[in-house]
């Protein structure tokens, strides 16, 4: 009887056993071609060894790369931040959990989950004890105490006790704070340098939004509208919804805004239309560039564009990178495109040049799992020409990095390096 079954199924088990067979053979090919299509579309477009503008200053060698700040670049190396000089040598050892680039002298550096300042020399300033720090502007540094953010000079001595929840860094003299104000809510205001309380409120209507200060304007939230005011607290514009107001603060003159209403392109991702306004307030170019944002609901349920985005429609140099149909260019003071939009992303310009990145594609992990893009990126002038690169792009994450002091942070084969336009 048993025999009898065995061999009744005997072709059965055969068919069975080439189907697995088969299907074994195949999830072998495609994981093969998948893994062959990830090699090739990694190296997909020029090698940046033989075909890239501009020279490689210092070559790719370490795990991550910042841009020069007075005449030093913090680097990652084995887990560990440093910093390098511009011959690329190691000015202070990468020994840091975490580390800043240098401002008024100091950079902020992270010992034993504490923060702390150094100068150029890598000699301790201060020394690492406080929970959070921010960098250096105009003689000051916020820092925390047990929760309590207050402002150090760069002897490391407490000028503005600990007593904020939150604090901005200086600028135009002022900074933003906030104080409690019952029930676990809270108010800002704008401290002067003794941290005396210089602007609380527009009348008798408290902010619970406000940013930093530029160019003598700041936009302040009382519920859901917003205002302009300038550094004596008086109205320049008023009634704008905080719904359409991108809070970016101004840039040579100039401020985008958002209109109104949002298109869903997901969850998170919507798109609006953004223009510029003058210092004045007045409009200089109506809401008409299409642009995707990845939007945060703060405070009071409305929009507000995430801290990521800033580099974009900010103009620098009389430039700022905005979308136009999906693609990313540069437009003139005038509204006028100058770059035409034909890259996948754009950052603000520095020195002359912009980051940009073209994709093609996304790398394939796996079967039916993708992530990572394949293109190029580089710097381009203010004639759209790339100058330096193109270099591969070999992960979604690259960090689009500004160039400085004449170099441009680059990273080819996972390792970062710099290089110049000449």
């Amino acid at each position: 009887m048993v025999k009898g079954q065995y061999k009744a199924w005997g072709p059965t088990l055969v068919l069975l056993r080439s189907v697995v067979v088969v299907l074994v053979l195949w999830l072998s090919s495609a994981a093969a071609t998948a893994q062959t299509m990830a090699v090739s579309q990694a190296n997909a477009g020029p090698s940046p060894a033989n075909s890239a503008a501009g020279k490689m200053r210092i070559a790719p060698q370490v795990d991550d790369a910042w841009p020069f700040s007075e005449g030093l670049a913090r680097v990652k190396q084995n887990g560990k931040w440093g910093f390098i000089d511009k011959a690329g040598a190691l000015a202070i050892p990468p020994s840091f959990e975490e580390a800043e680039s240098f401002s008024e002298g100091l950079a902020r550096v992270k010992q034993n989950g504490k923060w702390g300042f150094i100068d150029r020399a890598g000699k301790v300033v201060v020394a690492p004890g406080y929970q959070d720090a921010r960098r250096f502007t105009e003689g000051l540094a916020a820092v925390t105490l047990d929760g309590k953010w207050g402002f150090i000079d760069k002897a490391g001595s407490i000028v503005i006790p600990p007593t904020f929840k939150r604090a901005s860094v200086f600028t135009d003299g002022l900074a933003a704070v906030t104080v409690p104000w019952g029930l676990g809510a809270f108010q800002y205001r704008y401290i002067d340098r003794t941290g005396a309380v210089v602007i609380k409120s527009v009348g008798d209507e408290y902010f619970d939004w406000a940013n930093e200060f530029s160019e003598g304007r700041a936009i302040v939230c009382h519920r859901l509208t917003c205002r302009m005011i300038d550094k004596t607290g008086k109205i320049v514009v008023d009634g704008l919804s905080a719904s359409s107001t991108l809070l970016l603060g101004f840039s040579e003159g100039r401020s985008a805004f958002l209109s109104a209403k949002d298109k869903f392109l997901g969850s998170e991702v919507r798109k609006r239309k953004v223009g510029f306004l003058d210092t004045n307030g007045a409009i200089v170019q109506s809401p008409s560039l299409d642009q995707s944002f990845l939007l945060l609901e703060y405070p009071y349920q409305q929009s507000v564009v995430h801290p990521s985005q800033m580099q974009r429609f900010v103009f620098s140099e009389g430039l700022a990178a905005v979308e136009q149909d999906g693609k990313w260019g540069f437009i003139d003071k005038a509204g006028a495109m100058a770059i035409p939009a034909t890259f996948n992303g754009a950052h603000r310009f520095s020195e002359g040049l912009a980051v940009v990145i073209d994709t093609t594609g996304y790398r394939q992990r796996g079967l039916t799992r993708r992530s990572g893009a394949v293109g190029v990126y580089g710097y381009v002038d203010k004639t759209g020409t790339m100058v330096i690169g193109p270099y591969v792009l070999d992960d979604w994450g690259i960090k689009l990095k500004e160039a400085s002091e004449g170099l441009a942070p680059v990273v080819v084969n996972g390792k970062w390096g710099y290089a110049s336009r000449d």
